[in-house]
Formats: structure tokens, sequence, C-alpha cells
């Protein structure tokens, strides 16, 4: 029982870092683009 509920908080905590990734992914994508721009 306990064993899931370790799986499951690493999984939720990939979950957030992968959220975190594609966050900086989607800043560094705009901060290209208004470069661009200019």
């Amino acid at each position: 029982m306990d064993k899931m509920k370790v799986e499951l908080s690493e999984a939720e905590r990939m979950k957030r870092h992968v959220e975190e990734l594609d966050c900086k992914y989607k800043l560094l994508d705009y901060k290209n683009e208004m470069l661009a721009r200019d």
C-alpha cells in the first residue's frame, strides 16, 4: 500500500517537472518570437 503511494508521488513529481519544463520552453519560444520581431 505504501509502495503505491510512493510511486504515485514520484509520478506526480515527474508530471509537475514536465509541466515546469513545458512552461520554460513556452517562455523561450515567446522570447524568441519577440526578438525575431524586432
